[in-house]
């Protein structure tokens, strides 16, 4: 075992071999391990260039604080103290696991490019983007480019947006949103989702709203969408609510404050409306 200490930089190897070609290289194989003050490296071989400080390493785990990371190339930067990870490179948390093709990490911050796949644990959400941040301490960050989250649920809800906001074990979409299902689809400059495991249980949508669903398109400030074994049973508009609704060969349209529609499948259970501005019938 060779073992190796230097100010706040320890590093061991099950076998070594020093090359003196302009700085000191060290040649590592066999359990090497990096101890630094924010990280804990582990690896099956790498190279140390004592002169730069630079350290690559295979089969990499990485521990911060709040954040595991793993990669097959591990590139460390001992000065500059920055990390960079490619080849099935991924970090996660208690709350999501992300990965890309590229993630440069400096302590618990870690910025992800390209093809990113963020994983939330415990829901049945995943997003996707081209670039992100993420913050492990506070369990912050966002995802932008062509970003993109899929809800699977009894019909696969997709939702795009400019950007996705990640706190905690919440999802927000910002600027330009458009959901599409089977059953649902919608416009907003806001979204969230309440996803508990597999179930999809509600959407939030807020700015210039307008959504379609089977038989009915309804327009307003705000609205919640609620699902039912996969399928929209509930449709909640507030602020400017306008509802037209077709059935039997009739069409039911009202304008109010606030306007509730319960369906189901093709069938309107009922409407509800608080503040009634105009009801009409034909």
């Amino acid at each position: 075992m060779f073992f190796l200490l230097l100010s706040k930089f320890t590093f061991s190897a099950g076998s070594m071999k020093v090359i003196f070609s302009g700085e000191v290289i060290y040649v590592l194989s066999g359990g090497v391990y990096i101890k630094t003050d924010e990280y804990d490296i582990k690896g099956s071989q790498g190279t140390y260039y004592e002169g730069s400080g630079r350290v690559f390493l295979t089969d990499a785990l990485i521990k911060s604080p709040n954040l595991t990371l793993n990669s097959k190339n591990l590139f460390y930067d001992r000065k500059a103290n920055l990390l960079e990870l490619r080849g099935n490179a991924y970090f996660e948390d208690e709350y999501r696991r992300i990965s890309g093709n590229f993630i440069r990490a400096k302590g618990d911050s870690a910025w992800v490019f390209g093809k990113v796949d963020v994983l939330s644990k415990g829901r049945n959400l995943r997003i996707l983007g081209d670039s992100a941040f993420y913050d492990g301490r506070n369990s912050y960050g966002w995802v932008k480019g062509n970003s993109r989250v899929i809800i699977p649920s009894r019909e696969t809800l997709n939702v795009s947006s400019r950007t996705f906001v990640l706190h905690k074990d919440t999802t927000f979409g910002y600027g330009e949103v458009f959901i599409s299902s089977p059953s649902v689809s919608a416009r907003a400059d806001t979204f969230m989702a309440d996803v508990r495991g597999d179930t999809l249980r509600k959407i939030f949508l807020f700015g210039n709203v307008s959504v379609t669903w089977k038989n009915g398109k309804g327009f307003a400030n705000y609205s919640e969408i609620s699902f039912e074994n996969g399928e929209v049973s509930e449709v909640i508009l507030v602020d400017s609510s306008k509802v037209e609704y077709a059935e039997g060969g009739g069409t039911v349209e009202v304008e109010g404050w606030k306007i509730r529609a319960k369906v189901k499948g093709d069938t309107l259970k009922y409407i509800s409306v608080e503040k009634l501005i105009r009801g009409i019938y034909r």
